[in-house]
C-alpha cells in the first residue's frame, strides 16, 4: 500500500478549516483542537504525556497549548474532534465509489490488529465508530494512519532512534522550516542536529526502521487477500484524490 496517500488523506481533516472552527466553538484557538482532540481518546492526558505520544512536536509547544486550553475536558475535545472527522468525511468524500467497501476492508484490518505498544491507535479503536458510511470511512482512514504511525514509532524504538533524530535523517522532513512548523525553536533544532550527528549509522538505522515499518504494516494488511488489499489501496488513493479536489 502506498504510504503517501494514506498519510495524506488520513490527516487532512486534522489541518482543515473545519477543525479550527470547531475548536473556536469550544474556546480553543488556532490548531489547539488537533492537539487536544487527537490524544483525547486516551482520556485526560497531561502535556508531558501528550508530547511523548505525538512525538514530532516541540514539548514546549504542547505545554503552552495545554495551559491555554486547561478549561476544556478530554470528553469535550474528543467529541469535537470526532465531529470534525465525521463532517469532513461526509463533505470531502462525497462521491467515493464504494465507501461501504472501504469501511468493511479497513475495519477488518483495524479490528484484527493487536494493540500492544500502540496506545493511541488502541484508544481510537475503542471509540464508537460513526454509522454513516462516509463518516465511518474518514474515521477508519484516520485510524489506519494512526496504526501506521504507531508502528513507525515502534520501529524507530527498535533501532534506538529518538524521533527528532529520525526526522533529521528523513530527507523529506529534515528542513529547518519543517521543524519550525512543528514548534521547534532555532536553538532546539541546532541541539537536535548536534545529537543526531553523534548517532552511529543514523542513515542506515533510519532506513532499517522504514523497512521495518513497511513490513509491520504489510503484516497487518495480510488479514486481507491480495485482491482485497489492492481494492483497499485503490479506495484510499481515490479518497485522497477526491478530498484534494474538494479542497482545491
Amino acid at each position: 500500500m502506498a504510504k503517501d496517500a494514506l498519510v495524506s488523506v488520513g490527516s487532512k481533516f486534522m489541518v482543515s478549516p473545519e477543525i479550527r472552527a470547531a475548536g473556536e466553538a469550544i474556546g480553543m484557538h488556532g490548531s489547539a483542537l488537533y492537539f487536544r482532540g487527537r490524544v483525547a481518546a486516551l482520556g485526560e492526558v497531561n502535556a508531558v504525556a501528550a508530547a511523548e505520544i505525538m512525538g514530532i512536536f516541540q514539548p514546549s509547544l504542547i505545554e503552552h497549548l495545554w495551559r491555554k486550553t486547561a478549561g476544556v475536558s478530554a470528553a469535550e475535545a474528543l467529541s469535537a474532534y470526532l465531529g470534525v472527522c465525521s463532517a469532513w468525511g461526509r463533505s470531502h468524500l462525497a462521491g467515493l465509489s464504494d465507501p461501504e467497501r472501504l469501511v468493511e476492508l479497513a475495519g477488518r484490518v483495524v479490528d484484527q490488529t493487536g494493540i500492544s505498544a500502540l496506545a493511541l491507535f488502541g484508544a481510537w479503536r475503542r471509540v464508537e465508530r460513526p454509522e454513516d458510511p462516509l463518516a465511518a470511512a474518514a474515521f477508519l482512514l484516520m485510524l489506519l494512519r494512526e496504526l501506521r504511525g504507531g508502528l513507525h514509532f515502534a520501529a524507530l524504538a527498535v533501532q534506538g532512534l529518538e524521533i527528532p533524530w529520525a526526522m533529521i535523517a528523513d530527507p523529506a522532513l529534515s528542513s529547518p522550516k519543517h521543524f519550525e512548523s512543528l514548534g521547534w525553536r532555532e536553538a532546539d533544532i541546532e541541539a537536535a542536529n548536534r545529537e543526531a550527528a553523534a548517532v552511529p549509522q543514523l542513515a542506515e538505522r533510519w532506513a532499517a526502521a522504514e523497512e521495518l515499518t513497511v513490513a509491520a504494516f504489510r503484516k497487518r494488511l495480510s488479514v486481507l487477500d491480495d485482491a482485497e488489499q489492492a481494492e483497499l489501496t485503490r479506495l484510499i488513493a481515490e479518497s485522497d484524490e477526491l478530498s484534494s479536489a474538494h479542497s482545491a
